[in-house]
């Protein structure tokens, strides 16, 4: 019994997290991308500088991830969505 408690435990924690990834985009879709990271830098607790070398490099993967979850989720052939988390 503890065992099935604990795992429906973890699955709820599970969907309350890929439920907030998902809805990162949609509450932030009127922030620009340099808005957007900011945000995510802030959320997540990253260390590293936004205007050092090692910012501007996540930066611009940053803004390729995003480009690539919104083709994904425009798809309306999709089978699941995709949404920002803290290894966006």
């Amino acid at each position: 019994m503890y065992l099935i408690l604990l795992l429906i435990f973890y699955f709820i924690v599970f969907l309350n997290y890929v439920n907030s990834s998902i809805s990162f985009l949609e509450e932030n879709k009127n922030l620009s991308n340099e808005e957007l990271f900011n945000k995510f830098h802030n959320l997540h607790l990253k260390t590293y500088k936004i205007n050092s070398d090692e910012g501007m490099r996540r930066f611009k993967n940053f803004q390729l991830n995003i480009l690539k979850i919104k083709q994904h989720n425009l798809d309306p052939l999709r089978k699941y969505d995709l949404g920002v988390t803290s290894y966006a």
